[in-house]
């Protein structure tokens, strides 16, 4: 909370310093940074931080079913398997674990089944459960999974590296953005006071910096690959 906090104000200070900046008046900037704020807390930094939340999940799901699937070819017990899998965790996983920490092997494999909330988790639970009741060689069971979550982990770091560049063109496009205003503010120098106080100027100005934040809301959702309108059924809540 206080990192998005923190974040959201730099936002609002950026958008308010442009604004004052660019406008003949006290209260527009503050309004501009008021709304600035909200957007951004309410919206751009939270659809980034699940952006992140979203891959570190998908990273550590992948780890804890190849180290598992592993672990158990290897040593044929589940506890070890389990052990050896758990370590790959983040802290997010880790506290998940241990809140399952007096269950059997089994029930704890399946209750991090609503904390990974992957297909791929599932169909582990599948195989697994398979395997306990069949014997076998599980790794044999599990290659088809494997080879899966190593094309689904593959094209995974290839999509997030497209993410990666498209934000510093992002960030580079409005930096640029910022010294076009800054560059237009003294370039009026003695005339700004007399341009600033028309109302088709002010407008443009105001326009202008609604245009961009609503551009930040957009392009985070775009990054986070939700839209903007999030429709429900009926029956959900």
């Amino acid at each position: 909370m206080l990192k998005r906090v923190f974040i959201s104000l730099i936002a609002a200070a950026v958008f308010g310093i442009l604004s004052y900046l660019l406008l003949n008046s006290i209260y527009l900037p503050l309004a501009i940074a008021l709304v600035s704020f909200l957007a951004f807390f309410f919206l751009v930094v939270p659809a980034f931080f699940e952006w992140r939340k979203k891959g570190a999940k998908f990273v550590e799901g992948y780890r804890f079913v190849n180290a598992f699937i592993v672990s158990y070819a290897v040593s044929n017990s589940a506890a070890e398997a389990y052990s050896a899998a758990a370590s790959s965790l983040g802290e997010e996983g880790k506290e998940a674990a241990e809140a399952l920490a007096s269950r059997d092997v089994q029930e704890r494999i399946d209750g991090l089944e609503s904390y990974f909330d992957a297909p791929y988790y599932r169909m582990f639970l599948s195989l697994f459960k398979l395997q306990v009741d069949q014997g076998g060689s599980f790794i044999e069971k599990a290659m088809p999974l494997l080879e899966e979550m190593n094309q689904a982990y593959d094209d995974y770091n290839q999509k997030e590296k497209e993410k990666g560049k498209q934000i510093g063109q992002w960030v580079s496009l409005w930096l640029m953005s910022a010294l076009i205003v800054i560059f237009v503010r003294f370039s009026l120098n003695n005339n700004f006071a007399s341009v600033s106080s028309s109302l088709p100027y002010t407008a443009v100005a105001v326009a202008y910096f609604m245009l961009a934040i609503a551009g930040f809301i957009l392009f985070a959702r775009r990054i986070s690959e939700r839209p903007l309108f999030e429709r429900k059924l009926p029956c959900e809540k």
